[in-house]
């Protein structure tokens, strides 16, 4: 079985890759939309009956609010908490952020800050496959994580250069 599921998350994303025995599957949840779209997500988890680990991974791609918004909510969840065996975030340490004045979205880079203060005091296994380094591109090579059931994921963007410019 192979199966993504897309969840309303308003003008975002938050996305649930599933795999392996339908009965008990793996799954990995993608970003978390809006603030509001943690809610979705909560009913999912309902409907699946809240196990234990029920996401082999939780991946904010990155910072822009209509992706990291619900995940920020999620992880101060202490209930959701449990539910993710690992994260995969890249954070940028301290940040002197001020938005600018735009007519466009904002980034969510201090919810980047408040995600990786969340993830930090609950100690949530994060990027381990990468440490020390970030989830990124090394180089010219691609790299691949093989997660338990078999889920090959192979890391596309972004490389070191790209984040230096985020």
């Amino acid at each position: 079985m192979f199966q993504l599921e897309m969840l309303p998350a308003c003008e975002g994303d938050c996305l649930v890759l599933s795999w392996g025995d339908p009965a008990a599957p793996f799954r990995i949840l993608i970003d978390a939309g809006r603030d509001s779209t943690a809610n979705a997500v909560q009913a999912y988890v309902e409907r699946h009956g809240r196990p234990m680990n029920m996401f082999e991974l939780f991946i904010i791609t990155h910072i822009d609010r209509d992706h990291i918004e619900g995940a920020v909510k999620l992880l101060r969840d202490e209930r959701f908490r449990p539910l993710v065996k690992e994260v995969w975030f890249n954070d940028r340490g301290d940040l002197n952020y001020a938005p600018p004045a735009s007519e466009f979205e904002e980034f969510g880079a201090l919810d980047g800050e408040r995600l990786t203060t969340l993830i930090a005091k609950h100690k949530l296994a994060a990027n381990v496959a990468f440490a020390p380094a970030p989830v990124a591109v090394q180089g010219e090579q691609l790299r691949s994580v093989e997660l338990e059931g078999g889920m090959v994921l192979t890391i596309l963007s972004p490389d070191q250069s790209q984040l230096a410019n985020l």
